[in-house]
């Protein structure tokens, strides 16, 4: 099946895809250190610029099209922000998909878009421009149910072309995708305990300073609430991690114990969090072994493979992987669709 990918980013929705043989004739990304990034780790032909001005005789024969256009308007994350121009491009790639009338069509996106009220009518236009021509699946996946270390969920719209697939398409493909929900250990520590403490093959690549809050944010949950400037929470071993964003390398990337991950399981954090409930002082010293999130851990939690080429600065590097679809979720969705036949 050939395949036209938009909006690819670094790679990660198209990384499913090329591991499942399909055969990726296009890839296309606005933004130049994804597109180097991208040709760093496929073959295929990547389109680096707007993808309206791509001719269309380079992708009009693609039997699927995926893609995850920008959220950042859509997102709880952002500003929510009912006028974001990005917002209009959503509407763009669906208006192209229709243009095309690919078999299968992929969108992804932020739960939000599914979710909320507030993009009610966003919604149902995207849904209604599709709904005569294709069986649409709409979902909201949790990541870890398919055994990624991050409690990242993530809005999945696909679109099976009427002509080519019977009424049931929808309840059948959900079945087959269900056949990948694994029971597994997703806590952070189960993922980055082999990894193991800052060294040279896991440098410190985010220098942005911890600092105390003057006036922290309180919740029953030690590792909830905002102890620490920018919104940088200190990461509980025995969970998944948060959901990674688009805005780390500064002040929003988490924060690792070492001792507790790795050292002798002591948490600062449960400490600290005991002493502010009870009235405590707010601290004036950061300890050594609070550090932020690396690069090569930050790839480990979006599941990318460990000899996954990043290119660009090291902020650049952290925002393609904040942007990026989780490929081992990619991976499920990409064989999913290779058992439909």
């Amino acid at each position: 099946m050939k395949v036209a990918s938009f909006f690819c980013g670094a790679g990660g929705l198209d990384s499913g895809f090329h591991k499942s043989g399909f055969n990726i004739i296009l890839s296309n990304d606005i933004n130049k250190q994804a597109c180097q990034t991208y040709s760093e780790n496929y073959q295929s032909p990547i389109y680096c610029g707007n993808f309206k001005d791509i001719p269309y005789e380079d992708y009009n024969k693609a039997d699927c099209i995926i893609g995850g256009p920008p959220c950042q308007g859509f997102s709880i994350n952002g500003k929510m922000d009912i006028n974001d121009p990005r917002n209009r491009l959503i509407k763009d790639y669906f208006l192209l998909i229709k243009d095309i009338s690919p078999k299968i069509f992929i969108a992804e996106n932020v739960p939000a878009l599914l979710e909320l009220d507030k993009w009610k009518t966003i919604k149902q236009e995207l849904l209604e421009m599709m709904d005569d021509d294709y069986w649409l699946f709409k979902k909201v996946l949790h990541c870890t149910e398919f055994g990624i270390h991050q409690t990242r969920r993530r809005t999945l719209i696909i679109g099976f072309k009427k002509t080519e697939y019977p009424e049931n398409i929808i309840s059948i493909f959900e079945s087959i995708l269900n056949t990948f929900k694994i029971d597994k250990d997703v806590s952070l520590y189960n993922l980055l305990k082999d990894i193991g403490p800052v060294s040279k093959e896991n440098p410190q690549d985010c220098l942005a300073k911890i600092v105390y809050c003057k006036n922290p944010v309180l919740r029953k949950d030690p590792y909830g609430g905002f102890l620490f400037n920018g919104q940088g929470r200190v990461s509980n071993p025995d969970r998944p991690a948060r959901t990674i964003i688009a805005s780390l390398g500064g002040g929003h990337t988490p924060i690792i114990d070492e001792n507790e991950f790795f050292g002798d399981k002591t948490s600062f954090i449960k400490d600290y969090h005991q002493n502010l409930m009870e009235g405590g002082p707010v601290g004036t010293f950061i300890p050594d072994f609070l550090r932020r999130m690396t690069i090569r851990e930050a790839k480990a939690v979006q599941s990318f493979p460990d000899d996954y080429i990043f290119t660009g600065s090291k902020s650049a590097i952290y925002r393609q992987i904040g942007n990026a679809v989780p490929p081992q979720l990619s991976l499920v969705i990409a064989q999913s669709i290779m058992e439909l036949g």
